[in-house]
């Protein structure tokens, strides 16, 4: 959901972007506007009215206005008589060509967007199984502490930040889980595919496996996953097959597996190449995508932020570009070339990530809760919300080819205006009195609980 808002302030249309959806924020954009504006002053008591001229006075109300787009709000200030949903004659050609502006806009940025997403050329993720793997407790390999902190900020990126469900080995309340021996590791494995078969869940869309910890590659086995009884591993491929060839869940669907593998204490000849090597670092399967956080030969380089733990240089960019992109149109692809250089960066060049795939499309990662709710509003061709705006488009279309003049209002609540029990002070707002008078008000339409007023000028 966009965080895009419009505030009339002063006379003045000013486009702005939340970063949240509560009132401090708005109210702090409210003040920025006005500390920008000549002769103002920012300790001024104001209130912030929504569409349909309802006050604003918590969080809830906030995000209640931001369910109907494009959002404007209104500022009312407490000296003046100038009325919560205050729209004056004068500018009415103005606002309308602000509005016929706008719409110029968003329809490029929407065609833009659509050219972008088409679902053709794109796999669009937004319900995935995500499994969360690693092992920081060995015993005899070096201790891992970062991997607890990986895992941890990964599950907080898909879970909290993109909404999706996720199972992970680790548990921080529950220190038996820095370690993970191969028999847990199958296990856990074997119980989400079991799951998949008996449910034959195809409401997955996508399927995404990380892997933090010690691993290795093998000359016969290609990369392989080291579990903490560290004469056992796990190769890489097999986990690949038990998602993409065992089972069709995932057919034509995207894979992603991540391998975040510790190699800095792996001698060099164990990660020798072969002349297939590149086709054993990965099951050929279609639609998949494998990125490792660093190449053969490379380190794995932990953060030097003590302030975000020890993790690695690797899960801190990704999280945080993933987080900080999740609202552009950018795709996996993208998104991992820009971590790429981050972590070069940060790495001295001493990590590369490398990524192989089989996608013919783009990968896409959406918010689980905005996309599917936005989605579910835009498919459902009844709802009165979108009959009430096609309506008032018509009547604007009207309006244009008889050359009038004038502005539509769409509202749940108008009538409240026209009815207040304060009629001193409705009696000096200008938009009360269109309401009740049959010489501004030409035209009134009712579709469900949304008003749809015609307000023209005396020509």
């Amino acid at each position: 959901m966009s965080l895009k808002a419009f505030i009339y302030l002063e006379k003045k249309m000013h486009e702005v972007t939340l970063t949240s959806l509560d009132l401090r924020g708005l109210k702090e954009k409210v003040v920025e506007l006005l500390n920008k504006t000549k002769n103002s002053n920012s300790s001024i008591h104001f209130k912030i009215a929504d569409n349909s001229g309802q006050e604003i006075n918590n969080d809830q109300q906030l995000q209640n206005a931001f369910q109907t787009q494009p959002v404007f709000f209104f500022v009312h200030f407490n000296q003046s008589f100038v009325p919560f949903f205050f729209i004056h004659l004068f500018f009415f050609k103005k606002i309308i060509k602000l509005i016929k502006q706008m719409m110029r806009i968003n329809i490029k940025k929407m065609k833009k967007k659509e050219e972008e997403e088409n679902d053709d050329d794109c796999h669009k993720i937004v319900n995935p199984l995500v499994l969360l793997t690693g092992a920081a407790k060995y015993e005899n390999l070096d201790y891992l502490p970062g991997v607890k902190t990986d895992l941890m900020i990964l599950r907080k990126l898909f879970e909290e930040i993109y909404g999706y469900k996720v199972y992970c080995t680790y548990d921080p309340n529950n220190p038996e889980t820095e370690s993970l021996t191969f028999k847990q590791f199958n296990i856990f494995l074997n119980d989400h595919y079991s799951s998949l078969i008996k449910s034959n869940d195809d409401n997955y869309d996508s399927f995404i496996f990380v892997w933090c910890g010690h691993g290795n590659t093998k000359l016969e086995e290609g990369d392989t996953l080291i579990t903490s009884d560290d004469d056992k591993y796990k190769s890489f491929k097999k986990i690949q097959e038990i998602f993409t060839h065992d089972t069709d869940v995932f057919l034509n669907k995207p894979k992603i597996f991540i391998k975040n593998a510790c190699r800095g204490n792996e001698e060099p000849q164990k990660r020798k190449r072969g002349t297939n090597q590149q086709q054993q670092w990965h099951n050929i399967e279609s639609d998949t995508l494998i990125i490792f956080s660093t190449t053969p030969g490379k380190y794995i380089f932990d953060s030097s932020d003590s302030n975000k733990g020890k993790g690695s240089y690797f899960t801190e960019c990704f999280c945080d570009i993933m987080s900080q992109n999740i609202k552009l149109s950018k795709s996996l692809d993208d998104n991992v070339r820009l971590i790429t250089k981050l972590v070069k960066q940060k790495a001295l060049a001493g990590q590369i990530i490398q990524t192989t795939t089989t996608c013919d499309r783009r990968v896409f990662l959406y918010n689980n809760y905005y996309y599917l709710s936005n989605t579910s509003i835009e498919m459902n061709q009844n709802h009165p919300w979108n009959k009430a705006n096609k309506k008032a488009h018509e009547i604007v279309n009207q309006m244009i080819n008889e050359k009038q003049q004038g502005i539509i209002v769409i509202s749940t609540n108008i009538d409240q205006f026209a009815k207040s029990n304060n009629k001193k002070f409705w009696q000096e707002v200008p938009f009360s009195m269109m309401i009740n008078s049959k010489e501004y008000l030409k035209q009134k339409i009712i579709i469900g609980k949304y008003s749809i007023c015609l307000f023209c000028s005396k020509k």
